[in-house]
């Protein structure tokens, strides 16, 4: 697999899975179902992987089949067709992505923010009768 950049692809592989949602690698391991192994071969030894585990990885985050060897070429990937956004938690507005990228917290404690924020609007809307 000479010829081709794996350092390359590993970052734009950390940039769109953190714009996913999944600032940790773990997470979206278990997200998309390859082990963290696999993900940090990629992501912090800039090795190989299967093909297979390439074609997950593009799903998680929402290129179109062939962006990664894309991405190894020297290419950019392709956000898959009608993708109005990146597959990642069920997230219900920006101030949601927000909390969810926050660094350094577990994904608990994201979720327990996000549960915050969705019980705030609630009260809202039942104050104002929206």
């Amino acid at each position: 697999m000479a010829g081709r950049d794996w350092k390359r692809l590993a970052s734009y592989v950390i940039d769109a899975r953190t714009a996913a949602g999944f600032p940790v690698r773990r997470t979206f391991a278990k997200h998309i179902v390859v082990s963290d192994k696999t993900l940090q071969r990629l992501e912090l030894d800039h090795m190989a992987i299967r093909p297979a585990k390439l074609a997950a990885i593009e799903r998680g985050v929402g290129w179109a089949p062939g962006s990664a060897e894309a991405v190894l070429a020297g290419g950019e990937p392709t956000l898959l067709a009608g993708v109005t956004h990146i597959a990642g938690p069920d997230l219900r507005d920006d101030t949601e992505r927000q909390l969810w990228a926050l660094p350094d917290l577990s994904d608990e404690e994201r979720w327990a923010f996000i549960d915050l924020h969705r019980a705030h609007q609630v009260r809202e809307h039942r104050r104002f009768g929206e």
